[in-house]
């Protein structure tokens, strides 16, 4: 089974988050155990976009510091090249359900398969993961960190 984590999920370890470090590194730790965690390739722009250049004074004073806590939000992140046929289907869950052609990356991964999950930070997208893929494979870190103290996840 896989887990799809978009970039927000990935940078909460590393940002700051109303939810304890130890809690975030355990629900990770969790699902690196029973899922392969993966994002679509374009994530690792994503990540060093946030580290590099919104906010690169959280991550470092220097590029190799920065390199070094891309690396370690990245580990264990499966990085997905697009499948044959996946441009076209994140265009059309793009248009459908209103989101950018990146965050439908994301949620056209996670549709993949019938049991695969996505984990977002991002509100639009948890919705329209709820919608596509069903409410009980959309999840943010918090709702993810319930479900599985409740055996769910």
């Amino acid at each position: 089974m896989t887990a799809v984590v978009d970039a927000s999920s990935a940078l909460l370890l590393a940002g700051r988050s109303s939810i304890p470090r130890d809690d975030l590194r355990r629900a990770l730790e969790h699902l690196q155990e029973r899922y392969t965690l993966a994002a679509p390739d374009m994530a690792a722009w994503e990540v060093g976009q946030f580290v590099y250049a919104k906010h690169p004074r959280l991550f470092g004073s220097n590029a190799a510091e920065r390199a070094e806590v891309m690396e370690s939000i990245l580990a264990g992140i499966h990085l997905e090249a697009p499948a044959p046929g996946s441009l076209h289907r994140t265009g059309a869950l793009a248009t459908a359900r209103g989101l950018t052609f990146y965050d439908a990356s994301y949620l056209e991964l996670a549709d993949r398969d019938d049991v695969s999950v996505l984990i977002t930070e991002d509100r639009a997208l948890r919705k329209a993961a709820a919608r596509t893929l069903g409410v009980g494979r959309a999840y943010d870190m918090a709702s993810a960190r319930k479900a599985i103290e409740a055996g769910e996840l």
